[in-house]
């Protein structure tokens, strides 16, 4: 009849509406990172607008494809009207409700499209962080808390205006894209600490292997590289302070960077062949000076070596009053050092 071919043409040309309009969407949102300055928000602290722009839009953008999908009026009251054929009311032409098919389609592209996103803000940092090295700290820090925000906050309100605008249950099966969220940040923490590890390890071998361990005079405080190693590690918590970053994003980067240091310490401590008396004397300072300033942010296996390490170098050395002599210089190197190292407190 009339009212079906109508009905149907309707419904197909509604369809293509539909699929224009989650095309642009992705088409967007592969461009989004254009509009990011990498000013901090007053909104969301340590982050960029981005999350509080990306929660925006959906938020405008929801309630009007909701509109289109499912054939609402906005001028008048009803979603239904008539035609007479032959001298007859015939139901609508506009259908009350769309299809389960079309639902699944908006869902899957609304999906996509967030992931889209996600993979943009994840090459636009990448590509920032190469073409402007001395910005990197920025790019990866302040990513890494829009990671946090979209989880945390503007995920959870999009999913569920999107299952309030169209009765669904995407808020109980999103599970993916806060894998990737979780994926993406993995990436961020390992690139932005692979920064930093090279230098470690360039002021680790260098400090101990320039050193001859076996003609060591007796020590009266730590090592020139230990201290090289902790103001290092002062500076980048400087650095994460003044951008504003989050305790706990500090506190990880802090663990992960003393982890490989005390990793790199052990591998270059295997290649010295012998060690004098004054020679364990003086790694027992460093180790235990170390571990005093870093104990609330270094790691329990990282603790564990250190202190084994010591024990079995005292126990090597004979000497039992070296335990009292290493715990001397090392009450000094703290009280001397003390308004330094508050940072890792």
């Amino acid at each position: 009849t009339v009212v079906e071919t109508l009905s149907a043409t309707y419904k197909k040309m509604n369809e293509c509406l539909i699929s224009g309009i989650l095309a642009v969407l992705v088409s967007d949102f592969r461009k989004i990172h254009s509009i990011e300055n990498w000013a901090i928000s007053t909104t969301y602290p340590g982050s960029t607008n981005m999350p509080l722009f990306i929660l925006r839009f959906y938020e405008a953008f929801l309630p009007k494809l909701n509109q289109v999908v499912f054939n609402i009026n906005t001028t008048t009251s009803s979603t239904t009207s008539t035609v007479t054929v032959d001298g007859k009311s015939k139901n609508s032409i506009i259908p009350k409700y769309p299809s389960e098919l079309t639902l699944k389609s908006v869902q899957t592209q609304f999906v996509h499209s967030l992931k889209v996103l996600l993979d943009n803000l994840l090459n636009n940092v990448l590509a920032s962080s190469t073409s402007d090295k001395q910005r990197q700290d920025l790019f990866f820090l302040r990513t890494i808390a829009n990671v946090d925000v979209l989880k945390s906050k503007v995920f959870v309100q999009i999913f569920s205006t999107y299952d309030n605008y169209f009765k669904s249950s995407l808020s109980q099966s999103s599970d993916d894209i806060y894998a990737t969220l979780d994926d993406i940040k993995i990436t961020l923490f390992e690139k932005y600490i692979a920064i930093y590890k090279p230098e470690i390890t360039a002021i680790v071998q260098k400090g101990l292997r320039s050193e001859d361990w076996f003609h060591k005079s007796e020590p009266n405080g730590a090592s020139t590289y230990t201290m090289e190693l902790l103001n290092f590690l002062i500076m980048l918590s400087s650095k994460l302070q003044l951008l504003k970053v989050s305790a706990s994003t500090t506190r990880k980067i802090q663990t992960i960077l003393q982890k490989h240091m005390v990793s790199k310490i052990m591998d270059c401590m295997r290649e010295i062949p012998h060690f004098s008396t004054a020679g364990i004397f003086q790694v027992c300072v460093d180790f235990k000076f170390m571990s005093e300033v870093l104990r609330n942010t270094l790691d329990d296996d990282s603790l564990k070596q250190i202190s084994s390490v010591c024990k079995k170098f005292t126990s090597k050395a004979g000497a039992s009053s070296l335990d009292d002599n290493i715990n001397k210089v090392v009450n000094s190197c703290l009280l001397a050092s003390k308004l330094d190292m508050d940072c890792f407190v």
